[in-house]
């Protein structure tokens, strides 16, 4: 959304004419800015926290000449997203990771792969990108042979029933390229 779309939809919402809308948004980005200017911190509700922090002087290295330069102490601005702007976020994404049962096969995959990696270094397989799951299964068996499918077995023994294959998922993440 663009300065145009959110003036159009806010002068929507508000029944307010354009006009209106716009004096409004300018002075409220107007307000914010001055408050951070003077090293106030400006809490919008159900948005976040506007605030500066200083960041220390250091020693950086100049990017065309590669000659070091000194960059002193500066105020850079800060924004805080406040709880109901993250939860509207993340209601965008899946819910399975919440669950605690898709936690705990997770936890069990990762184990279960790092054990197969440490005492099975040499033969770690090299997983192909955007592999499917059902070949990340015989590419570890044929790599691993009895300890793979030990490992399938006592993943499957103890995950329950979960949609996702954590261990296909676990060991891509691990030995994908």
């Amino acid at each position: 959304m663009n300065w145009t779309e959110l003036l159009r939809e806010v002068s929507e919402r508000t029944s307010m004419s354009a006009k209106d809308t716009r004096a409004v948004i300018e002075a409220m980005v107007e307000t914010i800015l001055e408050e951070l200017v003077e090293g106030n911190q400006v809490n919008v509700r159900g948005l976040g926290t506007f605030s500066t922090r200083t960041v220390s002087g250091r020693t950086m290295r100049s990017v065309r000449s590669r000659r070091k330069m000194w960059v002193g102490a500066h105020d850079v601005p800060r924004f805080k997203s406040a709880k109901r702007l993250r939860a509207a976020v993340a209601s965008r994404s899946e819910k399975e990771w919440k669950d605690p049962a898709h936690q705990a096969a997770w936890r069990l995959a990762e184990t279960l792969v790092g054990d197969l990696e440490l005492y099975h270094s040499g033969e770690t397989p090299q997983l192909p990108a955007n592999v499917q799951t059902q070949q990340v299964h015989e590419i570890c068996a044929d790599a691993f042979g009895e300890p793979w499918r030990s490992a399938e077995q006592r993943y499957q023994q103890r995950s329950g029933d979960t949609t996702v294959d954590y261990l296909a998922l676990a060991a891509q993440r691990r030995w994908g390229s």
